[in-house]
């Protein structure tokens, strides 16, 4: 029993999926950014954490520098706007990433019911001379739909913050929806992913460059 509460919840996990849909626009001044500091501005401190770690993972992994928000100004203390800037300064930052959810709701798809019969028989012989041939007939019914499936949406918007020109830069709006499966954090990582990709396209952010040996 115990093996196949874990098969269930890894075929639901690996059913989970989210694709997100996004419009940018990018500033003629914006430069190319490698010290990034990520603030997603959310009431949930653990929502906070999540969304924070997991663009700094990705980050990273363009081999450019990022900390999360919520590691270098702690969320026990208050912060004057000149405290704010003489932190992001000392750390030599140049870009500031704001991700926010915008809205966010479910969508409702019902599943008619249906149903499927499957008939089996059995052909007895007779017992005695002269009677008949037995037929039995077992049919068995199975019955699907008859229920919702709700399927999450969110509204993301990212904007980058140039430090140096005191202006953002660049601002983009996504539209993430996950299937039946999908959770809050299907979304997130759906709608991370494809703000790097198009950071990266829109040539916002790139690794240094690393002359051959």
């Amino acid at each position: 029993m115990k093996k196949i509460g874990i098969l269930i919840c890894i075929f639901l996990v690996g059913c989970a999926s989210a694709s997100t849909r996004i419009t940018t626009f990018k500033d003629p001044k914006a430069n190319s950014y490698r010290r990034i500091l990520v603030y997603a501005p959310v009431q949930s401190l653990e929502m906070q954490r999540v969304i924070e770690t997991k663009f700094v993972e990705e980050i990273k992994q363009q081999g450019l520098y990022a900390i999360e928000y919520g590691k270098l100004f702690l969320p026990t203390r208050e912060y004057s706007p000149k405290e704010l800037v003489a932190i992001i300064k000392n750390n030599n930052f140049d870009g500031v990433l704001f991700f926010v959810g915008t809205d966010t709701g479910h969508t409702e798809t019902y599943i008619p019911p249906t149903s499927t019969s499957k008939t089996q028989g059995t052909l007895t012989p007779p017992i005695g001379k002269g009677q008949p041939w037995q037929y039995q007939a077992k049919t068995t019914q199975q019955q699907y739909g008859g229920y919702s499936i709700s399927k999450p949406w969110v509204y993301f918007r990212t904007q980058l913050f140039d430090y140096n020109l005191d202006q953002y830069v660049w601002i983009a709006e996504m539209e993430t929806r996950g299937n039946g499966h999908a959770t809050i954090n299907t979304l997130i990582e759906s709608a991370v992913s494809e703000t790097i990709k198009k950071l990266i396209c829109d040539k916002l952010i790139s690794a240094p460059y690393t002359p051959p040996r």
